[in-house]
């Protein structure tokens, strides 16, 4: 079974060829004491027994809680204010359900993605390759990762588009991908490859950083009679209630004000790496969990496209890597 798994800062996603996406709230509440909670459907519980190596020997014998019932533990945390191949182990192990037999789980080749690979690939395959022991929710799983792919995140938002016949040939073409925390530019030749000094990720272009800008307006802090918490936020733009949890307390006023700041600071990004491109780039496919925040500002713009599923988008696309051919995915 080949697989693929985004580990994003808002969400964990994972795909393989059966077309069944899994989607995970990317919280983590680390389990002290004999007693644990019941996760509920949109979570598991991890307990590590045996280690793919040195590496991850630290988590042997530890316990977890990944998804949305981890916001009900004291000590839960958001992965935003982690490194993604400090908390991949953590988040990648809930994306593999026992199998019926028993027998162990062969992953042949797991693919993922960085924004900057070039810098912690090799700390996300020793993260993630070889044997893994561990229960989720009580079951026991063996799992063997025989190699880790780690690619450009947003590259596989533009591996999907090519292979349902989304991207104009004779171009280039750029993709932005907007996730929780940070954004990445990458702009791609007509024939197909990276083109190396267009890569760009930037903290301020992902929606904590949004989110942030909110937090700190005093109309809001005024009215909470509280420091804004960025989940909460995160959770209320997501959402589009715009209305701080359940306080009754709404930003939706000045709401667009923000996006629209937040949003051309990205577009200043993508012109300052782009510029002397431009006169090749045909598109510009915006994907990633948080690309549907500016929908309504891209959709008189040709030169813009959101991506579909693009919450899910680079997870699926990973498995069109060149030189595999799957049957289409369905990740309605």
């Amino acid at each position: 079974m080949t697989k693929a798994i985004d580990i994003g800062y808002r969400h964990v996603k994972a795909c393989d060829h059966t077309g069944n996406p899994l989607i995970l709230d990317s919280l983590i509440a680390d389990i002290v004491g004999s007693t644990a909670p019941t996760p509920n459907r949109n979570s598991a519980l991890i307990e590590y027994l045996e280690s793919n190596n040195q590496v991850n020997s630290a988590f042997v014998g530890k316990r977890w809680l990944v998804g949305s019932s981890a916001r009900n533990m004291a000590n839960y945390k958001q992965a935003a204010i982690s490194d993604k191949v400090d908390i991949a182990l953590k988040l990648a192990l809930p994306c593999f359900a026992p199998t019926a037999d028993g027998k162990q789980i062969r992953v042949p080749v797991l693919y993922t993605s960085l924004p900057d690979p070039e810098r912690n690939a090799d700390e996300m395959v020793a993260a993630l390759q070889g044997r893994h022991l561990f229960k989720r929710n009580g079951r026991e799983i063996d799992l063997l990762i025989e190699a880790v792919d780690v690619q450009p995140e947003g590259i596989g938002s533009y591996w999907l588009c090519l292979h349902h016949g989304l991207i104009a040939s004779g171009s280039a073409t750029g993709i932005v991908d907007i996730g929780g925390k940070t954004a990445c530019l990458t702009l791609v030749d007509e024939d197909g490859e990276v083109i190396p000094d267009s890569r760009l990720v930037f903290a301020t272009g992902g929606s904590y950083a949004l989110a942030s800008m909110i937090a700190s307006d005093p109309r809001l802090t005024t009215a909470i009679r509280d420091v804004a918490r960025i989940d909460v936020l995160l959770d209320a733009i997501a959402s589009g209630s715009h209305y701080y949890s359940q306080t009754g307390v709404s930003f939706g006023d000045y709401f667009q004000d923000y996006l629209q700041q937040w949003f051309q600071g990205i577009v200043g990004e993508l012109t300052t790496r782009w510029q002397r491109y431009f006169h090749r780039i045909g598109k510009v496919l915006v994907t990633g969990g948080s690309a549907p925040l500016i929908k309504d500002l891209v959709v008189s713009n040709p030169y813009f496209q959101i991506v579909p599923h693009s919450q899910m988008a680079n997870c699926a696309g990973l498995l069109y890597c060149p030189n595999r051919r799957l049957p289409s995915l369905k990740i309605a």
